[in-house]
């Protein structure tokens, strides 16, 4: 079974870009004002998006720093748009100190139904089921190191008239704990096991209905795996021993160099 590794959503700062900036943005598409992220305030945020449908996001200077004519700027873009943003960006780069690297969205696409996943935490944190999403990580930790949401991309494709075959998207956000340069991130990929397990679940292999019914349970948010004793934890990771895990620092490190390199070969 071929699981597909991607880098989704990608954040950057570029440090002492002066406020000229903007007028680099006249000619790279249609300039819109959004929303800041969440949790923070930026005293110019913005949205270019071309004719394609390519989009980049920029946030200038927090707003909790003093207003100067030079300050950081945080840009927000799926990596399929990079390419075509790619002069805007070399110039940024040109005027910049420095590029960094702040977040990711890695995103683990497995041909299996929803319910065939099994995931459970190893840190503690609780599953919240929303809308059919099942999220690690409470109300305003979306982009926190580490949350997990795992949904059914085969619908969300199918909406759009893209696939038809089944497909579950296992999302976990890489947040670094400190700036990391981007010309060197390729040395730094994220480790993901010590966050959660995971398995694929085979129906044809036979599982005790106590087991199953765990599973069930935890799958569905009615309970998290710390309120079972150490006995059934321990027993339950016996059972699912027979059902193919998810190496999540195996997969994503056979495609990370190949996928850093892609952006930093546009950015930088």
């Amino acid at each position: 079974m071929q699981v597909k590794v991607s880098l989704d959503k990608i954040k950057l700062e570029y440090s002492d870009i002066p406020v000229s900036f903007l007028k680099l943005l006249e000619d790279e598409g249609k300039i819109a004002d959004i929303k800041s992220v969440e949790g923070f305030r930026y005293h110019q945020c913005l949205k270019v998006q071309k004719t394609n449908g390519a989009y980049i996001k920029l946030y200038y200077q927090p707003k909790n720093e003093t207003w100067k004519p030079v300050g950081k700027l945080h840009i927000e873009t799926h990596p399929k748009n990079i390419e075509a943003f790619s002069t805007f960006l070399t110039t940024l780069k040109e005027i910049s100190k420095g590029v960094y690297f702040i977040a990711t969205d890695v995103a683990f696409d497995i041909p299996v139904p929803l319910n065939n996943i099994f995931v459970t935490s190893n840190t503690g944190r609780k599953m919240n089921l929303f809308n059919g999403t099942r999220y690690f990580g409470g109300k305003g930790q979306r982009g926190k190191n580490g949350f997990c949401r795992i949904y059914d991309k085969k619908q969300e494709l199918l909406n759009r008239g893209l696939i038809n075959d089944e497909l579950t998207r296992v999302e976990i956000v890489y947040k670094s704990s400190g700036k990391i340069e981007l010309k060197e991130l390729v040395q730094h990929p994220p480790s993901f096991n010590k966050f959660y397990s995971g398995w694929i679940i085979n129906t044809n292999i036979r599982i005790p209905p106590i087991y199953k019914a765990m599973i069930i349970c935890l799958q569905n948010g009615d309970m998290t795996i710390n309120e079972f004793s150490r006995h059934y934890r321990r027993v339950l990771k016996r059972q699912l021993n027979g059902q193919a895990g998810i190496n999540f620092d195996e997969l994503l490190r056979n495609v990370w160099i190949e996928q850093v390199s892609n952006i930093s070969r546009f950015v930088l």
